[in-house]
């Protein structure tokens, strides 16, 4: 292994405060051949990792419970995708393909030649990959945030092109290169980023993210002295971790780009013979009579919370996409701030907007564009979680995240402020694009957040929702009315 060029990908990108960067600390030494190499590896932060040889007892963690950062391993099943995310912070990931049988009970030794023979370096920025295959080296380029891998035999290939392209009509055009890794399927992945605000990952369509990590919080040489970045209800006491990115306060959005929906008028569902309210958290009638005529909606819940007293715990909602989706609005009005109240209530800094179609999110708190890794047709469910600070409420955290290939692992994560969210009563309003079908669903029923051994509570609820649709425009308004006056006076509406 280069490991000039490991202790360049391990030094941290973008430092937030003072010292950022990580080194190994050595319990005690122990001599393999003419090396002496520590045992049982910890670590704390220092300076920038200089090597990663010798012996470590893995951590087995649930993506839900904590980030792949810095060092991690895992196990996948013929075909998968090597992601790098965010784009922001994942300047250099390398996947070393390692023998499976050299993890014995969770313990892994590293070897200066562990990625010298099967391993792909990726560089997402310039859209560069480097392949190496029995130590000889391929470069090709992947303009994407994932690498393909397809399983062939007892290989795996690698997928690519030949080129690198800056405009978008060359990029269709680009011509595929795929190269093979003999050997390489049924191996397991060292994978080593750049940054520890950097979650690269192992993707596979429908299953869940376990991984392996090396450099877990639990596993630190002083762990008490961590600092808690987020208050996980997983956990009595907190998870304390210094894997999260750094989150901006006091931050607001300033510019509303869906200033159409100011000004417009919003009709409770009944006047366009459609249901007023939301049951079995159904955002749209399944019956084709009722469908949506091609105009903006609104589902406004009236979120609360459950006071009782869990030291197991979360608050979380889900809300499930279609796979025509073009935008939502997330806004988080006060009491009764639905949208018969928008002009006048909503505030920018109590929105979140998600650009499917254009693949980027505005949180509540900057103008930043942030990208989405994926559309509608990927993104099948979106998650928002709170999490409190208890030293400093002011620095109450919102998490946004999501999954890819409709499965129901959601490695996608961003971080706000954002007070509105805490408040004692909240209108959740969510706001939707022109034939977009969206489902509230709490948090808890649909799927099941961490690895221990028992689930936590969900303590956000809803209740009493109203449904909305923005005023037709006179044309469509006529074609609805139209079609309406065709139905047979003897049709019986099936339900």
């Amino acid at each position: 292994m280069n490991w000039k060029l490991l202790a360049f990908l391990f030094i941290t990108v973008s430092p937030a405060t003072g010292n950022e960067n990580a080194w190994l600390a050595e319990k005690s030494n122990k001599v393999v051949g003419n090396f002496s190499v520590p045992y049982d590896v910890q670590w704390e932060m220092k300076e920038p990792i200089g090597s990663l040889q010798g012996t470590y007892h893995l951590e087995e963690v649930d993506f839900m419970d904590f980030p792949p950062v810095l060092a991690t391993v895992w196990s996948p099943e013929e075909n998968f995708g090597l992601v790098a995310w965010p784009p922001k912070y994942c300047h250099a990931v390398e996947a070393c393909f390692i023998d499976t049988s050299q993890i014995s009970k969770n313990v892994l030794h590293i070897t200066p030649s562990y990625c010298s023979d099967l391993a792909v370096r990726f560089y997402p920025h310039i859209g560069k990959l480097v392949v190496k295959n029995g130590g000889s080296e391929v470069e090709m380029f992947n303009q994407a945030s994932t690498v393909s891998f397809r399983a062939s035999g007892k290989d795996l290939i690698v997928q690519g092109s030949e080129s690198y392209q800056t405009k978008s009509a060359d990029w269709q055009k680009l011509k595929p290169k795929t190269v093979t890794l003999t050997g390489a399927k049924g191996r397991s992945i060292l994978l080593l980023t750049n940054s520890r605000f950097c979650f690269a990952h192992v993707s596979q369509p429908m299953r869940n993210a376990k991984f392996r990590a090396l450099l877990h919080p639990r596993r630190h040489k002083d762990y008490k002295k961590l600092p808690f970045a987020l208050t996980s209800y997983l956990y009595p006491e907190g998870e304390r971790t210094i894997f999260n990115p750094p989150i901006s306060e006091g931050g607001k959005k300033k510019y509303d780009v869906m200033s159409v929906l100011k000004g417009s008028k919003f009709l409770v569902n009944s006047v366009i013979q459609q249901s007023a309210t939301c049951s079995s958290f159904q955002s749209k009638s399944l019956n084709p009579l009722k469908h949506s005529i091609g105009v903006i909606s609104v589902d406004s819940w009236e979120m609360m919370q459950d006071m009782s007293t869990f030291t197991n715990r979360m608050e979380s909602f889900q809300i499930r996409i279609g796979k025509q989706c073009s935008w939502i609005r997330l806004w988080f009005g006060g009491a009764n701030e639905d949208m018969s109240k928008y002009d006048k209530a909503m505030k920018l800094e109590n929105t979140i907007d998600l650009f499917l179609d254009q693949q980027f999110v505005l949180g509540p708190d900057s103008d930043e564009a942030r990208p989405l890794s994926g559309d509608s047709s990927l993104i099948g469910t979106i998650s928002v979680r709170r999490f409190r600070v208890a030293s400093d409420p002011k620095k109450n955290i919102v998490e946004l995240s999501y999954g890819k290939d409709r499965g129901p692992v959601f490695p996608f994560k961003e971080y706000f402020h954002m007070p509105a969210m805490y408040a004692k009563a909240v209108t959740l309003n969510i706001i939707k694009a022109p034939e977009c079908s969206a489902v509230l669903v709490p948090g808890s029923l649909a799927y099941r957040f961490g690895s221990g051994y028992r689930p936590p509570w969900n303590v956000l609820t809803f209740q009493n929702c109203k449904r909305f649709s923005i005023e037709p425009e006179p044309r469509l308004k006529k074609d609805h009315e139209d079609r309406m006056d065709k139905i047979p006076t003897n049709f019986k509406i099936p339900g």
